[in-house]
């Protein structure tokens, strides 16, 4: 089985799941996905009306026929985290 949406595509979210009346009808573009031990697929959907990003699974989704670019989302830049033997970790 493949996913049905791929990273950075917008999607609509279409579900009549209460726990995601927040954002039904709005759009975002998918940042991440995985299958869980079911098979079914769930997507990190970064809505674009608030910037939060939300799992959704598949069948509450739909495609808006638009594809973004990784760059839209990131700048490139990175962050180095030195860890100590506390386990603390510190911005480098």
């Amino acid at each position: 089985m493949t996913s049905k949406f791929d990273y950075y595509e917008v999607v609509k979210v279409n579900s009549e799941q209460p726990s995601l009346s927040e954002i039904n009808g709005l759009e975002g573009a998918v940042l991440g996905f995985v299958q869980d031990d079911n098979g079914l697929y769930w997507y990190a959907v970064e809505i674009f009306a608030s910037g939060e990003c939300w799992d959704v699974q598949e069948n509450g989704l739909m495609t808006t026929g638009k594809i973004m670019k990784r760059e839209d989302f990131y700048t490139g830049e990175s962050v180095t985290v030195s860890v100590n033997q506390d386990g603390e970790g510190e911005l480098k």
